[in-house]
């Protein structure tokens, strides 16, 4: 079973709207094709992205640099390691589009 943003967060008591309506004002529209890369497994965190169609999955790179699929962002979520925007620390996974 996969939480949305929505109720992984609903305990920090974030207004997700707020951060929705902020993304789409003061964001830039992309377009990521299935395998472009929204940011870099071991890259500072640089972004936060609202998906409002397909999807992103995260992956790091383990033992052998073995693919582990670890999360999916869908329509409606968003994408980016938050956490990781707020402060300096790298990345440990790769998210991608996937659709």
């Amino acid at each position: 079973m996969y939480r949305t943003m929505e109720q992984k967060f609903s305990n920090n008591n974030l207004d997700l709207e707020t951060l929705r309506d902020f993304c789409k004002r003061e964001g830039e529209a992309v377009t990521y094709r299935k395998g472009d890369q929204l940011e870099r497994e071991g890259d500072p965190a640089r972004w936060l992205a609202y998906v409002e169609s397909g999807c992103f999955k995260y992956v790091n790179h383990g033992i052998n640099d073995r693919e582990h699929i670890t999360w999916f962002s869908f329509e409606g979520e968003f994408a980016g390691d938050y956490p990781a925007c707020l402060s300096t620390i790298r990345r440990d996974i790769t998210s991608e589009a996937k659709k």
